[in-house]
């Protein structure tokens, strides 16, 4: 899975990809570590595909980029959503 984050959020694409191979709840934590806001539909992710979807974070960028790395994820920042 590659990420894309700025100060608001994250945007992933090859999620279809890491959900497949992660053991499961790898998800959730991530969600979890990164503080992700609930929106208003009641979920923490916005789906945009099966395979994209963005997640709004709570926390500071320099620390959800150490979050994703942890994943396994890699990091670009991106200057919009």
């Amino acid at each position: 899975m590659t990420a894309w984050l700025n100060d608001q959020g994250i945007r992933f694409k090859g999620v279809m990809g890491f959900q497949a191979v992660s053991p499961k709840g790898t998800m959730e934590r991530l969600l979890d570590k990164l503080g992700a806001r609930i929106q208003p539909s009641g979920k923490r992710v916005y789906l945009e595909s099966a395979d994209e979807m963005v997640v709004y974070h709570t926390i500071p960028s320099d620390e959800a980029i150490s979050v994703l790395h942890e994943f396994g994820i890699e990091v670009n920042l991106a200057t919009n959503q």
